[in-house]
């Protein structure tokens, strides 16, 4: 009867005693876990170890090569692939959708908590693939490795109550190269087609605002210059003993 008593006058406060309770129940029976499972006792790392352990983190922070992530055109977080490892904020009750790029295949899915993370994949387009991740608690951390059939991916996972990124994406500084590259290629071509053999001259580079009138045998078949010079080329017929002298008349 007093217990009902005070759960009647003071409901909050009984409530929330319930709730320290079972949190402290939480933190106690997490403890007995860590302490059934794993050991206190750390191996010694040697320099060379702590000096590797050093470099892993400060790519872990982007400390190396930090780039800030970037908004996508559809209001995706773009991160550039290779420069650090990115940390991925999701939340219980939400998806956060990681996507890769097009035409990429994953082989595999790898997480270091696997139990209290779900990952689906799925597809858009024919040839988008997605790795749609959601967390099961609040306050988790974990690393996630993804392998497709061009690269690597790992990814670091943090789960918040509200707060986490619904879409998530990368670029990559490769396809720039490529980009550039094939660029320079099809320019190269284009100046090949349009350089003449036999002078190494670029069309591109000629004037042949000219226009040449008579029946001479020797008339040009052609009038040009680079901006330097002016050329006329003359007809295969022309004999250079049969030159004429060439006059230059100027029009004011």
């Amino acid at each position: 009867m007093l217990v009902k008593h005070i759960c009647r006058i003071f409901p909050v406060a009984v409530a929330a005693m319930c709730l320290y309770v079972t949190v402290c129940a939480a933190g106690e029976q997490k403890a007995a876990l860590d302490d059934l499972y794993f050991s206190d006792e750390n191996v010694q790392l040697t320099a060379k170890e702590m000096n590797a352990l050093a470099i892993a983190k400060s790519w872990q922070q982007g400390d190396v090569m930090a780039e800030n992530p970037v908004i996508g055109q559809d209001g995706s977080i773009e991160y550039l692939f290779g420069a650090e490892q990115p940390n991925i904020v999701c939340a219980v009750m939400q998806i956060t959708d990681i996507e890769l790029e097009r035409g990429e295949s994953v082989t595999s899915v790898n997480l270091g908590d696997s139990v209290r993370w779900q990952v689906q994949p799925a597809v858009s387009g024919g040839d988008v693939t997605h790795i749609l991740v959601r967390p099961k608690q609040v306050g988790l951390e974990t690393s996630m490795v993804v392998t497709t059939d061009r690269r690597t991916y790992h990814i670091r996972l943090s789960s918040d109550r509200t707060q986490y990124m619904p879409r998530v994406k990368f670029f990559y500084i490769e396809d720039a190269i490529s980009k550039w590259r094939a660029i320079q290629t099809t320019a190269a071509a284009k100046r090949e087609i349009a350089t003449i053999p036999e002078t190494n001259e670029y069309l591109g580079d000629l004037d042949f605002g000219y226009t040449v009138s008579g029946r001479a045998s020797w008339k040009p078949v052609r009038v040009y210059n680079d901006g330097i010079k002016t050329i006329l080329e003359m007809p295969d017929t022309f004999q250079q003993k049969d030159a004429p002298t060439l006059l230059v008349e100027i029009l004011s």
